[in-house]
């Protein structure tokens, strides 16, 4: 059924291009040798099939893209949030409220990056609301979060940096502070890669994105956003690499140079 599904997906790569609006780059060179992956969930293509206020699948696989330089049996998957938590009331600290969440399909007015203005997009909708069913939005427990997790595999060779460039198109930020999401085991941000590109036309729909780095890198790892109330999501664009670092590749230069000028010597 894997099989399946990954020819499936590389057929969509083709088929969708047009639905697909990955509009940035990694900030490395994609035709490297080194152990890649390449995933985008584009939500309107996986979801036009489900009925408004349907419950998203979860796990859900990627769609139009799914590819790997390396042989791996696992795959980038997300884990919708669903359930309940305990959360502090702003207004009478030490008392708390439980909230209910969940990952829904919903329509909304959508506007492409060139302007171009769809009435009827299915989105993933983040949905939290209190005991009473009302959202949250709008009141002091609107900064409360919920996280969505992604799962990214990586290539089995030990001690290599491994980088994670991210990419979501929603309504409203990847978390509340405006920082890069999170990643299980934990890594370091490089926040010169990260921004977001305003879509043009009504609407408030952002393209955001950013670099998490984990030095080595471990067999795979969780890359967590934590969305607000009533979040959006349209798409979003996984792209990784794993490599060694700087210093080992000088030295992978400096022995390849070394190899060379040895053949040359034996043959003169």
């Amino acid at each position: 059924m894997r099989r399946v599904t990954l020819t499936l997906a590389v057929v969509g790569l083709f088929a969708a291009t047009a639905l697909a609006e990955d509009l940035t780059d990694p900030p490395w060179d994609q035709s490297e040798p080194w152990p890649q992956t390449y995933s985008l969930w584009d939500f309107p293509f996986l979801l036009q099939a489900q009925p408004q206020g349907a419950t998203v699948p979860s796990p859900m696989e990627a769609s139009d893209f799914l590819t790997t330089n390396f042989a791996t049996s696992d795959w980038p998957y997300i884990e919708w949030p669903e359930g309940q938590k305990e959360v502090e009331d702003p207004t009478n600290p030490g008392t708390f409220i439980t909230v209910y969440f969940e990952a829904e399909v919903d329509l909304v007015e959508y506007t492409d990056p060139d302007g171009t203005v769809h009435p009827d997009t299915p989105t993933v909708h983040i949905s939290i609301t209190d005991g009473n069913g009302d959202p949250l939005d709008g009141t002091p427990l609107a900064g409360t979060t919920v996280p969505v997790s992604i799962w990214i595999p990586n290539s089995p060779a030990p001690n290599l940096v491994k980088r994670i460039f991210w990419q979501m198109t929603s309504d409203k930020s990847p978390t509340p502070t405006g920082d890069p999401p999170t990643t299980v085991p934990a890594g370091t941000t490089d926040p010169s890669h990260s921004g977001s590109i305003q879509h043009s036309g009504p609407g408030t729909w952002y393209t955001y994105s950013g670099l998490n780095e984990i030095s080595p890198n471990p067999d795979g790892e969780w890359l967590t956003f934590e969305l607000v109330d009533s979040t959006n999501i349209e798409e979003i664009v996984i792209k990784t690499i794993c490599m060694p670092e700087p210093a080992t590749l000088a030295l992978l230069g400096a022995g390849g140079l070394a190899m060379v000028i040895a053949r040359r010597r034996r043959v003169r």
